[in-house]
């Protein structure tokens, strides 16, 4: 709570940051919002949605913070509050100072690669997140969404037999497959893990929660590496 306090007050000066009134040990006195945007995604309040003034907003907010040299490292539809219209970032509990690398605590699916890979951040972290969420923004305008652009929950790599345990590790391969997936080929030298990257053969193939397989890159990879799928 301290940490974060001593962040908000350096920084909710901002209209696009949360205002804190006072902080104790108990926790943070901050200005009530009316709701934050993932109530407002996933339809639980009932709302205008001005998603180009929000993202005007997330974007202003982000601008301010790397101005001032600091890293959110957790945008998310949840860290972002609504309030008399305007959106403002909230939930400093993970920021860094620019050039640090991240001290943990992030959700899965907004991670830029270098949150995954414990490389030094910059202000790109925060964009990378940010578009996350914009995206999840677009597909709930267009009627469709929201959907996660990385969808962790419904994805899957299958082949580790070693790594069965170690859910943490399957999440990160996963992420970066997925990133690769969406970013295309080549994946930049700096954010391939050597786990996954130089012993992607042990990986067989995609499953979706719906039980198909999805023909994808990793076939290629596999092809390239001598793999066969056991399940053709």
């Amino acid at each position: 709570v301290e940490t974060e306090a001593q962040w908000l007050k350096r920084l909710c000066h901002h209209k696009n940051v949360v205002t804190m009134y006072d902080f104790t040990r108990q926790g943070l006195l901050l200005e009530r919002a009316d709701f934050d945007l993932y109530s407002l995604l996933h339809h639980e309040v009932d709302a205008e949605f001005p998603m180009v003034r929000y993202s005007a907003d997330l974007f202003r907010g982000l601008a301010f913070l790397a101005e001032e040299g600091v890293c959110h490292l957790d945008i998310k539809p949840e860290n972002l509050l609504i309030t008399k219209g305007v959106l403002q970032l909230a939930d400093f509990g993970t920021a860094v100072t620019e050039g640090e690398e991240s001290m943990g605590g992030h959700t899965p699916c907004y991670r830029a690669p270098e949150i995954v890979l414990d490389l030094p951040c910059g202000p790109a972290s925060d964009v990378w997140s940010a578009c996350c969420v914009l995206y999840e923004m677009l597909t709930c305008c267009e009627g469709h969404g929201p959907f996660y652009l990385f969808d962790l929950e419904n994805h899957w790599l299958l082949g580790m037999e070693d790594l069965e345990e170690d859910d943490d590790l399957k999440e990160t391969l996963t992420h970066l497959f997925l990133m690769e997936q969406v970013i295309g080929h080549p994946f930049p030298t700096q954010m391939r893990d050597p786990t996954f990257f130089h012993h992607r053969g042990a990986l067989k193939h995609v499953l979706w929660h719906q039980g198909r397989k999805e023909e994808s890159f990793l076939g290629m990879l596999m092809e390239e590496d001598g793999v066969k799928d056991e399940n053709d």
